[in-house]
C-alpha cells in the first residue's frame, strides 16, 4: 500500500495538479464540510476555512495507492482512509480531492484542512511512520506482503501498543523488521518536483555526480555542469544546481544522493559546501529564470580558491575514497 503526503498552503496549482489530464480518468470525489461546486473552488474554500489557524501550512495533501494485486481497490482505500483519519484525528475535518486512474490503477488524493474550529492545528508528528503503520494494517487485511520500511521497528512497537499482535506477528514472520533499511529513490517532495518538471531526478543526480568527479575545483565543476545543460547558482540554503526548466536543486543533496545510490560512497554535505565556498555565484532567480543554455556573461565573476579538491575526505563517520 503506497501513500504519500505533503503539507502546504494549497491554492490553484494544487487543484490543477489533481485535475491533470495525463491520467486515464479523473473524478472529483465527494467533499466533506465544503459547499463549493468544483475542485478549484472547493480548495479555495478549504484554504479560507483554515485562515484562523496558527500555521502557514494548513493544507495536508495525502494520496493512497493500493497495489494492483488488491482485488477490492475501493474497499482497501476506504479502510485506509478510515484508519488514517482515526490515527490523526481527522474524522471531522473538511476535505476535497480526486480519484485518478493511471495505467489501469486507481488511486485517490485528498486535501484536508489541518485547522480545527478552535484554531488548534492537527498534530502531524512522525506522520510518515504513522501512515506506514496504517498501510501495514491494510496489507495484512487484504492478504498482501508487507512493504519494507525503514520505520518497521517503530511500526511494530506502535502496533503492539494498539493491541495488533496479529499484524506484528505477520510483519516479523516476513523478515521486514530485521532487513536492511531501504533507501527511497525519491521523497514525496522530490516526486512532485519530478512530475511537475518532467526532469528525471535520477538522470539529474547522475549528471551532477559525473560533473563533480570530473572536475578538480569549483570553476571546473561549473563548466562540467554547463557542458551537461545545467548551471550552479546561489540558493536560499546554499549552492543549487539549476536544470533546463529553471528548477533549483540543492547541490549538497544532489551530489550526496547520487553517490549513495551509485556506489554506496558518502560525500558529506559539509565537504561540498566547503569546496564551493570560494565561489561568488549569481543568485538563483535574479534573471527571472535559468541561465542554462544562455550566454553566461557572469562566468568571469566566479572567484575560486587556489586549493584543489582533496582526494579523500575523513569525517566522524569514516573515510570515503574519491574517484
Amino acid at each position: 500500500m503506497i501513500s504519500g503526503a505533503m503539507r502546504g498552503k494549497g491554492g490553484r496549482a494544487l487543484s490543477a495538479h489533481l485535475l491533470k489530464a495525463e491520467n486515464e480518468r479523473v473524478a472529483v470525489i465527494e467533499p466533506r464540510g465544503l459547499g463549493s461546486p468544483g475542485l478549484h473552488e472547493q480548495l479555495e474554500e478549504l484554504v479560507a476555512l483554515s485562515l484562523g489557524g496558527r500555521t502557514d501550512k494548513a493544507i495536508y495533501h495525502v494520496h493512497v495507492d493500493p497495489e494492483l494485486t488488491v482485488e477490492d481497490n475501493p474497499g482497501a482505500r476506504a479502510m485506509w482512509w478510515r484508519l488514517f483519519e482515526t490515527e490523526f484525528g481527522l474524522a471531522s475535518q473538511p476535505y476535497c480531492g480526486a480519484e485518478h486512474v493511471k495505467h489501469g490503477r486507481a488511486h485517490e488524493h485528498r486535501c484536508y484542512s489541518l485547522v480545527r474550529p478552535s484554531g488548534a492545528v492537527v498534530d502531524l508528528a512522525h506522520d510518515y511512520a504513522r501512515r506506514e503503520k496504517v498501510s501495514r494494517i491494510i496489507e495484512h487485511a487484504f492478504g498482501q506482503a508487507p512493504v519494507q520500511s525503514k520505520h518497521s521497528r517503530a511500526i511494530v512497537r506502535a502496533l503492539r501498543e494498539a493491541g495488533r499482535d496479529d499484524v506484528v506477528a505477520w510483519m516479523e514472520a516476513s523478515g521486514t523488521t530485521t532487513a536492511a533499511r531501504p533507501v527511497a529513490r525519491l521523497s514525496p517532495t522530490e516526486r512532485l518536483i519530478e512530475e511537475r518538471t518532467g526532469v528525471s531526478l535520477d538522470t539529474l543526480r547522475a549528471a551532477a555526480l559525473d560533473a563533480w568527479r570530473e572536475s578538480t575545483d569549483g570553476a571546473g565543476f561549473i563548466e562540467a555542469l554547463r557542458a551537461r545543460g545545467l548551471d550552479l547558482r546561489e540558493g536560499r540554503s546554499g549552492p543549487v544546481v539549476v536544470d533546463a526548466t529553471g528548477t533549483a536543486h540543492l547541490a549538497t543533496r544532489l551530489v550526496g544522493a547520487a553517490a549513495r545510490r551509485q556506489d554506496g560512497t558518502r560525500i558529506p554535505a559539509a565537504e561540498v559546501k566547503d569546496w564551493l565556498a570560494g565561489l561568488t555565484l549569481a543568485k538563483h532567480g535574479d534573471d527571472h529564470g535559468t541561465a542554462v543554455g544562455r550566454d553566461h556573461r557572469g562566468a568571469g565573476r566566479h572567484q575560486v580558491r587556489t586549493s584543489r579538491r582533496p582526494s579523500t575526505t575523513t569525517s566522524r563517520k569514516g573515510t570515503c575514497a574519491r574517484s
